[in-house]
């Protein structure tokens, strides 16, 4: 690989725990998006002389768990763990994006993330104090399974205190302020699927065969995915017949179904593992496989699931999903950003990543450094 290829990177649409070299930025993001509520709260921009210094990012470091978006870091989630003297619910201190990458799913990301993080930990619910009104604010929050919850209830004295440091500050002047919470359960179970990465080289480009997914689709309306779909009984009964794993028999099925595809399963490359996070009516827990496609083999669109299908190179799809001409959900778009790093299918089929499961779409830089592509 070149070396601008080697570069880790990760996509917008993924989140990853801080490094040191996030911590700087962390307080410029909170700045950047603390000027679009000021904005909105104040009409008279003079008064934002009055709006809290925003906490640096080393001090976020020293409590709690600090989560970010992007590389480098457009936004940011803090979560605190009261410790076990406070019980069992967690606080939701800070989620910052700057506003530039606004409306891009990034907030909602951070949020589920910092879930995910805080359910792991033990928390049975998570808290926050906001805006009631400001429509980014309680609304949205209500919108992500959030009720107002009163901070002077007992039991409630972590809550209480965050509310009075507020009130210190004067943020009550600006606007009314509630407190939330959101009970915090790991379901609904997540349902066994898998996906399948066709992978080609044409004139030396790599190029990938996906599907734009139907709008009208519960799941992931709209977005641009890999053939694929959940283990079905037929799967596990054929698995059991042959002696042979669950999960390259519904591979090899999806394909077939599809795309009109046979394919030799023993070609499959295990790829990756992503669990869908809390806060989704549907999750799935999917296993990603790279199948590298024989020349002269013959892929079409035949899924009712998808408007079309088509091959495509991967470079391209990354460009267009950063510039926003399609969708890609976090696992697709993180996998594929690994495959543009790795440039062509020879590297791909040298490169064999440890699969680990990916939980709250909560992910490590990639190309996955302690995987070898020879």
């Amino acid at each position: 690989m070149t070396a601008e290829a080697a570069v880790p990177r990760l996509s917008l649409t993924s989140v990853r725990y801080t490094v040191a070299e996030d911590l700087d930025r962390l307080a410029d993001i909170e700045a950047d998006a603390d000027r679009l509520l000021v904005d909105h709260l104040l009409a008279d921009q003079r008064g934002a002389r009055g709006w809290p210094e925003p906490t640096t990012g080393r001090e976020r470091a020293g409590r709690g768990v600090v989560l970010a978006a992007g590389q480098p870091a457009v936004g940011f989630a803090h979560v605190l763990d009261p410790g076990p003297r406070e019980g069992t619910s967690w606080h939701l201190d800070q989620i910052a994006v700057r506003p530039s990458m606004g409306r891009r799913g990034i907030g909602r990301m951070l949020l589920r993330a910092a879930m995910g993080v805080a359910l792991d930990g033990g928390a049975t619910e998570l808290t926050l104090t906001t805006y009631a009104d400001v429509s980014w604010n309680g609304p949205w929050y209500v919108r992500e399974g959030f009720a107002v919850v009163d901070e002077t209830d007992p039991g409630r004295e972590s809550l209480r205190h965050h509310r009075d440091r507020e009130q210190a500050l004067g943020l009550d002047v600006l606007g009314a302020r509630v407190a939330m919470a959101r009970p915090l359960k790991d379901d609904p179970t997540p349902r066994s699927a898998v996906s399948v990465i066709p992978l080609r080289s044409r004139a030396g480009v790599l190029e990938v065969f996906v599907q734009h997914r139907a709008l009208t689709m519960d799941f992931a309306p709209g977005a641009v995915v890999f053939p694929g779909g959940r283990v079905d009984p037929q799967d596990e009964e054929v698995a059991r017949g042959r002696g042979t794993d669950v999960l390259t028999e519904c591979a090899v099925r999806e394909v077939a179904e599809e795309a009109g595809a046979a394919i030799d399963p023993d070609e499959l490359i295990p790829w990756d593992r992503w669990i869908t996070p809390l806060g989704y009516p549907t999750r799935f827990d999917v296993a990603f496989f790279v199948l590298p496609v024989r020349d002269g083999a013959e892929f079409e669109h035949l899924t009712g699931e998808a408007t079309h299908s088509e091959w495509v190179s991967v470079t391209d799809l990354v460009k267009s999903a950063e510039v926003g001409r399609l969708t890609l959900v976090p696992p697709t778009r993180t996998i594929v950003d690994e495959l543009a790093a790795l440039r062509t299918l020879e590297a791909v089929r040298r490169f064999r990543p440890p699969v680990v499961p990916v939980r709250h779409d909560l992910t490590d830089l990639r190309p996955r450094a302690n995987a070898s592509s020879g």
